[in-house]
């Protein structure tokens, strides 16, 4: 393969990483980036003299819920452009609710994560409650993010 043929290949993949949802997904919500307060537990990037709550924000970055056929997917817009897919990445999706006013998804990430996801469809808000417990740093997060 030359090294044409190559950066074209390089630039479809990037592209169906970068918009996924535009290609069969239903985008569900989209939302901006996040903020709210984090619990650390000492680990191993994080010494017992800096446990503790603090403030925590994603100053940029997006979220989005998709869904396609019937299986949802979370995907995150990283700091610096970045997007990973909590599908793609091995994550258990389950929904638990869709009301009138609130649809809720759990991700599991096997001995990694869990989060859950509530949209508050009046206010259009989104809060996220994740547990990492298999990561270098453990941790507990609410955060929360207006969307569209």
């Amino acid at each position: 393969m030359g090294p044409a043929m190559r950066n074209a290949r390089h630039v479809l993949v990037a592209a169906m990483i970068c918009f996924p949802l535009a290609v069969s997904a239903e985008t569900v919500v989209k939302c901006g980036a996040m903020e709210g307060y984090a619990y650390f537990y000492p680990s191993p990037f994080v010494q017992e003299d800096q446990q503790g709550f603090e403030e925590n924000q994603v100053e940029k970055g997006a979220i989005a819920i998709s869904l396609e056929g019937n299986q949802y997917d979370v995907a995150h817009e990283s700091v610096n452009g970045n997007v990973y897919s909590a599908k793609e990445d091995g994550a258990k999706i389950v929904p638990l609710a869709n009301t009138k006013a609130h649809f809720v998804l759990f991700v599991a990430f096997p001995e990694k994560a869990a989060e859950i996801y509530t949209y508050h469809k009046p206010t259009k808000t989104l809060t996220m409650l994740e547990h990492k417990y298999g990561a270098l740093v453990t941790s507990s997060k609410l955060m929360v993010s207006q969307c569209e």
